[in-house]
């Protein structure tokens, strides 16, 4: 999950010596409309993410799995 603060997170939830590598949300998604612009517009704006074909392999380096 991208879109997170690192630093904040570092210092305020993890202790010293550790380092987050993923982050995953657990819940449901809330009110758009409660959100600050800036935010709400980030929201409503299409997805954009990466093919899982750049991020999953299988047998070689770089090599898609098949049900990609």
């Amino acid at each position: 999950m991208g879109g997170f603060d690192r630093d904040r997170l570092n210092r305020d939830l993890i202790p010293e010596g550790f380092e987050p590598g993923t982050m995953t949300v657990i819940g449901y998604p809330g009110d758009i409309e409660k959100l600050p612009e800036d935010l709400a517009e980030r929201e409503r704006a299409p997805r954009q993410r990466r093919p899982l074909g750049e991020l999953a392999f299988s047998r070689h380096w770089g090599e898609s799995p098949s049900f990609v």
